[in-house]
């Protein structure tokens, strides 16, 4: 029937706005606005819906729409299930919204009977109408999963009132299409915000890339202290690096080169940069020269001035190097029509739920979103005022203020750009320590290419936060005035064997977290949960903290350091035993208390980085919370490893971590060996941590509202009952000692 498909007459006068490339503007002080925006202030713009609404007679149709309409007003989401062969069926004998299913949702057409289709209505928050809800379609069952969300435009709305009014996404087929959303965003931010300034007394990077008007020439300029505006370029560089400067390539850039010699990405962040009327464009791999370490290190230190003082960052999100494209490839699908009764005509439309990146990416992400694995990139879309970001389904934006992009779904990338520059304005000091803390977590999970990269990576964050803590050192990304509890990292493996090698040579010293090629985790990580962190002891305190950087940044490239401390010390011994074979083996560590061994007892203190059951020796019985997780692992065969290393175990604090259904207590103790390049010092090898947890006993009936989804507030006593079960192997005493850790 014609319902099935759109009459090509329709779709001929309703062309998608998208189409239609925006004007160029060459130099304008601000890029200037788009159309107007629809006025969402007013009920019936808003909604969008003729004063007569069609009346939907549609059995297959009516079953979700009175569905959505009887859900509670508690409640947020209902989903209904569905036969495909009813909604073609449905279609067939001229149901319109069944029609337009097909059409926006193709796969629902070639599946029968046993497969299912699921309509998902989200009411969201902001919403108090039916119509404005959130929908969405999705196969279950052994078809595909292929969610789509369904939606209509403000001028030709549906004429049932059932679909919510949203934006198309751009098709992402060059500069021109996206240059529409851009200037939107652009506008929003200069014209509402206080995200930094858009004029043109900005102090210029040493060097820029100078973009000519007419876009065939380009040269690196030396700014030698002029001010103006400028837009940076965050971007993958990828296993080819042939277009970068050079001290041979230098001279030749500073003459001028070809628009079209440059990659993929460069050309196009240029455009886009011509487009909102900006000169100069920040590219590292041109501004910088790669192979004068001098100059390299200079640079770096004025990285965090470079992306501050920019007017917007260009990331290039989606692309994985620099000679791919960051511009993506997609289309909203569109059903069109005229309602019999009103004879309006109408215009849905559908698009697959973008990808949103949360804090952590998940397994799949890595590759649709590769710019944020990188580690250089973590700090410039903090500093940055403005981020462009050209993702994989859409474009997303990130200034100071707010995250939005074009599905006005996201909540975010993962890491809250609003929220760190909120923290920075206001926070406390324990809001700041936290902070450091989770993006030390965060950060540590980056990619770099040049592992010496890792300290000048993270530079200009640290000197945010400098300027927020004037009363601290900084000790390669560890701070004086809270170093006890930021030296408290450790690598959460649930195997030895996932760790990496110990990198060679290292980057910071052993107590810092730059000196190991690994994630790591602090005891407040989100890891475990919206958790809260009481320390009820600190048994080690610092007396020297020192540094020595490689250059003049301050807080970049360290040459080495030390610190001298003074703490409760336990000695022991460290090995290997093999639990089938030569490459499966645990590494345990034993402690004799000096309590015991005067007695001559043989009791010892267990600590083992076994992930099953715990070793029957351990002091703390049951709890297989005696863990031992090693910053690096031994790369040798088995044969090869030392059978016994003396180790020396210094107690550093005890914590009282509670949850919302849970209260454990923990003591983390630094696991040091002796250095073999610094006489008379230690180098840290692990951590070792005990845990205990207490759970509560609600006994065979727990009482209603109580247990697992009600979060539990315990008692002073239950603290106490905890606290008499823990056991430590410096309960019995140990030896203070002043030691040095390089």
């Amino acid at each position: 029937m014609d319902s099935a498909r759109p009459w090509a007459r329709l779709k001929h006068l309703l062309k998608s706005p998208n189409n239609n490339p925006p004007e160029l503007r060459p130099d304008p002080p601000v890029p200037e606005p788009v159309a107007d925006e629809v006025n969402t202030d007013s009920d019936e713009t808003a909604l969008g819906v003729p004063q007569v609404l069609e009346a939907v007679e549609c059995n297959v149709c009516s079953i979700w729409i009175e569905a959505f309409k009887t859900l509670p007003l508690h409640e947020d989401v209902v989903q209904t299930e569905l036969y495909p062969s009813s909604v073609r069926e449905a279609a067939e004998n001229g149901c319109r919204i069944c029609s337009a299913f097909i059409e926006l949702y193709r796969p629902i057409a070639s599946y029968e009977r046993g497969n299912t289709l699921n309509i998902v209505q989200r009411r969201g928050d902001e919403m108090g109408s039916h119509r404005r809800a959130f929908f969405s379609l999705q196969m279950l069952s052994d078809a595909p999963y292929l969610p789509s969300d369904i939606f209509c435009s403000a001028d030709l709305p549906d004429p049932w009132g059932i679909f919510p009014i949203e934006d198309e996404i751009t098709t992402g087929s060059g500069p021109d299409s996206c240059h529409r959303v851009a200037a939107k965003w652009i506008r929003r931010c200069v014209t509402t915000h206080s995200c930094g300034s858009t004029g043109t007394d900005q102090p210029l990077p040493s060097r820029l890339v100078e973009i000519d008007k007419h876009l065939r020439d380009l040269k690196v300029v030396e700014t030698k202290g002029k001010t103006g505006r400028y837009v940076c370029l965050s971007h993958c560089w990828g296993t080819q690096h042939t277009f970068e400067n050079t001290t041979e390539t230098l001279p030749r850039f500073l003459k001028g080169f070809p628009y079209a010699d440059m990659p993929t990405v460069y050309r196009e962040a240029v455009k886009m940069a011509h487009m909102l009327g900006v000169r100069y464009l920040w590219i590292d791999s041109l501004c910088i020269v790669q192979d004068d370490r001098e100059d390299w290190l200079r640079e770096a230190g004025q990285m965090a001035d470079i992306y501050a003082n920019s007017f917007l960052t260009i990331a290039a999100t989606r692309a994985k190097s620099n000679t791919a494209s960051m511009h993506h490839d997609r289309k909203d699908k569109e059903a069109l029509g005229i309602s019999p009764m009103v004879g309006n005509p109408y215009r849905l439309m559908s698009h697959r739920n973008p990808s949103h990146p949360g804090n952590s990416l998940v397994y799949g992400e890595d590759a649709r979103f590769p710019l944020l694995t990188r580690g250089w990139v973590f700090q410039e879309r903090l500093l940055s005022p403005r981020v462009l970001h050209f993702g994989p389904d859409e474009m997303l934006w990130e200034c100071h203020e707010e995250s939005l992009c074009e599905c006005e779904r996201s909540q975010g990338l993962g890491l809250s750009k609003a929220g760190h520059t909120r923290l920075l304005a206001g926070g406390n000091r324990d809001e700041l320590e936290l902070a450091w803390r989770r993006l030390v977590e965060q950060y540590s999970n980056m990619r770099l290419t040049k592992t010496s990269d890792k300290l000048p990576a993270f530079s200009g964050i640290a000197k945010q936060f400098a300027k927020k803590r004037p009363d601290s050192t900084y000790l390669a990304g560890l701070w004086s005035s809270s170093l006890m509890d930021d030296m408290l990292w450790y690598c959460n493996e649930f195997s030895h064997k996932t760790l990496n090698a110990k990198p060679e040579p290292r980057q910071a010293p052993s107590w810092s977290w730059v000196s190991v090629d690994q994630r790591v985790y602090y005891p407040s990580s989100e890891y475990y949960g919206n958790t809260k962190i009481e320390v009820m002891a600190h048994y080690t305190f610092l007396y020297q903290g020192v540094c020595t950087p490689a250059g003049l940044d301050v807080m970049g490239e360290v040459k080495g350091g030390r610190l001298t401390m003074s703490g409760p010390v336990l000695r022991g011994h460290y090995g290997p035993r093999r639990r089938r074979d030569e490459h499966e083996y645990d590494l345990f560590i034993f402690i004799v208390p000096e309590s015991t061994a005067e007695r001559g007892a043989e009791t010892e203190m267990l600590f083992s980085t076994e992930s099953l059951e715990p070793h029957p020796g351990s002091v703390v019985g049951r709890s297989r919370r005696n863990c031992l997780f090693l910053d690096y692992r031994d790369t040798r065969p088995l044969y090869l490893q030392p059978k016994r290393i003396e180790v020396m175990c210094l107690r550093i604090v005890r914590l009282l971590r509670q949850g919302p259904f849970s209260l454990e207590a923990v003591e983390h103790i630094l696991v040091l060996k002796e250095s073999e390049q610094h006489a008379g010092c230690y180098e840290r090898i692990g951590m070792a941590i005990i845990r205990k947890e207490f759970h509560r006993d609600f006994g065979d009936n727990p009482l209603k509202g109580q247990g697992r989804y009600k979060p539990m507030d315990f008692t002073a006593e239950e603290r106490a009952e905890l606290w008499s079960s823990f056991v430590s192997p410096f309960d019995g005493g140990a030896d203070v000692e002043d030691i040095v850790i390089v």
